[in-house]
């Protein structure tokens, strides 16, 4: 089968007609149909062909094989932008093996702590910018090693189904604790069909060459760059305003057709003095996603490249993404991708009223099975919707308009309150230094931790003043803990680093 058949076919049926399909078949068939096309450049101008990339990553499968790699084992991926990660990705998948995108610039402790999660059987890391196989059983070889090994093997790859798993993705710091996210094949393969299907006729088969600045680790940008570009047959500059001057003369040098970024990433070049320099009539659109792009960064851009920017609204465990915001009259409208259900419901579980704000359910093919672990709050409810914890709007012909994050928010008596607002409450009480606030798990309560110099200051002393100063209804308040001394509040998410 041809990927021109098979993305010629995107209509209400697709999805159902390639459930059978896992991404083996697909990187299978990008060999085929865009062999001697450019899949990655980097930021020298050297350029690598997918049936190279394809191949090496067959030959990386049977290597990790050879060494012991079960179906179902996880392998760790932490490096930056590079054609190595592409060839160990697809070569892990092949292999029957779990990808687990890790930030390569994270603390050591924070690095062990996902490395506790992942219960890796391999990683495939950079190290003084040479990428190496590791191994708890003391493997240690270098990546190209490890691919010229595998071409020498007869290893037959393993056959697998769209269930099994592909890819365990934690999510991102704007989460209020980090999970490790389950994605299988049909996962991953019925997004990228999704986010395609939302770009309409933007683009073009084999003509496109995407910019690609974002870290590959980051779920928004993999799914861009390793699913949706290479069903196209697109080509991806590698490069990231870190390498500094040679990023702008990439940016002078390459036709670029499309850009993939976020708000800070928009901002930070509409602020540099060359952009208005550079030739920006090849530029078609950009893409946006993982967090809202204000507007006022979205007209300059227009005004100064004369280039749209698609925004997509994107949750990890959707794999990346659910919808993408069209501007209807005065507000941003969200139209959701292909096979994607949708409830609106209140704290209660029942559907809103138009007009109304509650948070949204989702429903469908990319949307993940599970978290890795069980200490996790159950993400879906009872009729099997996942609870994304964003806050919408519900509008009339199943219009729906995204109003923010709901976070930890708790409602108390009818009235939303956040984290930060209990906080400033509760620090107006005469002696306290610091407070953290930690709604519980049903979010209509909140516990308490306390720091202060005063030695006499108890539970109750604290539930007085609030009902005395009518501050907050004491009743909602579950533990208070109080301690002599704490440092000011911080993310419960250990990835701290991971921001873009």
């Amino acid at each position: 089968m041809q990927i021109s058949q098979f993305l010629n076919e995107t209509n209400k049926d697709s999805l159902q007609n390639y459930e059978h399909l896992s991404l083996v078949d697909i990187i299978d068939l990008l060999d085929e149909e865009f062999s001697d096309y450019p899949a990655y450049c980097d930021i020298k101008g050297h350029n690598v062909y997918y049936n190279e990339v394809v191949r090496d990553a067959r030959f990386f499968a049977k290597y990790l094989m050879c060494v012991g790699l079960n179906i179902g084992d996880k392998v760790v991926l932490r490096m930056t932008n590079r054609v190595e990660y592409a060839v160990a990705c697809y070569g892990i998948i092949l292999a029957g093996g779990v990808v687990v995108n890790i930030n390569p610039m994270l603390h050591p402790k924070q690095y062990q702590w996902y490395l506790k999660q992942a219960q890796a059987s391999f990683i495939v890391t950079e190290t003084n910018n040479a990428v190496r196989l590791l191994s708890p059983e003391e493997l240690n070889i270098s990546f190209h090693s490890a691919v010229a090994r595998g071409e020498k093997l007869n290893t037959k790859l393993p056959a697998l189904s769209p269930h099994h798993l592909a890819v365990m993705q934690f999510t991102s710091s704007s989460s209020p604790a980090c999970k490790p996210v389950l994605l299988t094949h049909q996962n991953i393969l019925a997004n990228a069909m999704q986010m395609r299907g939302l770009l309409g006729n933007q683009i073009q088969t084999s003509r496109e060459t995407w910019l690609c600045p974002l870290p590959l680790y980051h779920h928004f940008n993999f799914m861009c760059v390793m699913w949706t570009i290479p069903l196209t047959g697109g080509k991806t500059l590698l490069a990231s305003p870190r390498d500094g001057e040679g990023f702008w003369l990439c940016l002078e040098e390459e036709l670029i057709t499309a850009i993939i970024g976020i708000e800070p990433f928009f901002a930070m070049m509409l602020h540099h003095p060359d952009i208005k320099n550079l030739y920006w009539d090849r530029l078609k659109f950009c893409i946006s996603g993982s967090m809202k792009l204000s507007k006022q960064t979205h007209q300059k851009w227009i005004d100064i490249t004369g280039s749209p920017i698609i925004e997509f609204y994107s949750i990890t465990e959707a794999s990346a993404v659910v919808g993408a915001y069209t501007q209807d009259n005065e507000f941003n409208v969200l139209t959701l991708a292909e096979q994607t259900e949708f409830h609106v419901l209140d704290r209660k579980g029942y559907d809103v009223n138009v007009g109304e704000i509650g948070q949204l359910c989702i429903k469908g093919p990319q949307v993940m099975h599970g978290y890795a672990t069980t200490r996790h709050e159950y993400p879906f409810n009872s009729t099997g919707f996942f609870k994304t914890g964003d806050l919408v709007r519900k509008h009339p012909n199943n219009k729906i308009e995204f109003i923010r994050k709901q976070a930890n928010s708790v409602f108390i008596q009818g009235r939303e309150y956040f984290p930060e607002e209990i906080a400033k409450l509760v620090k107006r009480l005469p002696g306290i230094d610091h407070v953290q606030v930690k709604p519980q798990s049903h979010h209509q309560s909140i516990d308490l931790v306390i720091a202060t110099k005063n030695e006499k200051m108890d539970k109750n002393t604290i539930l007085q003043w609030l009902e005395k100063n009518k501050s907050l209804e004491h009743d909602y308040i579950g533990d208070v803990k109080i301690i002599s001394n704490l440092e000011p509040n911080k993310p419960n998410n250990p990835d701290n680093s991971n921001r873009i």
